[in-house]
């Protein structure tokens, strides 16, 4: 398969998925929802991290340890589906998720569990 070929089947892959957000993130994106086009499969973290690039460094700061690690007060549904900390490298956030929802909660990190 060509260059070409390639880029013309991830255009056709893509799909629009909704974002909300939850807790102490939403000062910094400062609305509740968004909604982007993806043309790749992400897992949680390539997707936090790609949120990060868009909302820059106070995101990060809310999201991410010093050494790039998803803080542990941070959770994340994709669709009705809690994802398990364990499963956040795994590509959960797919091109054909059409209308899907991926929520982000930032809770407080003084909350006890």
């Amino acid at each position: 398969m060509n260059d070409a070929t390639e880029m013309m089947k991830m255009e056709d892959q893509e799909s629009e998925i909704r974002v909300k957000f939850f807790g102490f993130i939403i000062d910094v994106v400062k609305k509740p929802e968004i909604t982007i086009k993806i043309s790749r499969d992400y897992s949680v973290k390539e997707f936090l991290e790609y949120l990060g690039q868009k909302f820059g460094q106070r995101f990060n700061e809310r999201v991410f340890t010093d050494c790039g690690d998803i803080l542990d007060h941070i959770r994340v549904s994709v669709g009705d589906e809690m994802i398990d900390k364990e499963k956040y490298n795994e590509k959960l956030i797919k091109t054909g998720m059409n209308g899907e929802t991926v929520k982000l909660f930032v809770f407080s990190s003084q909350m006890g569990g």
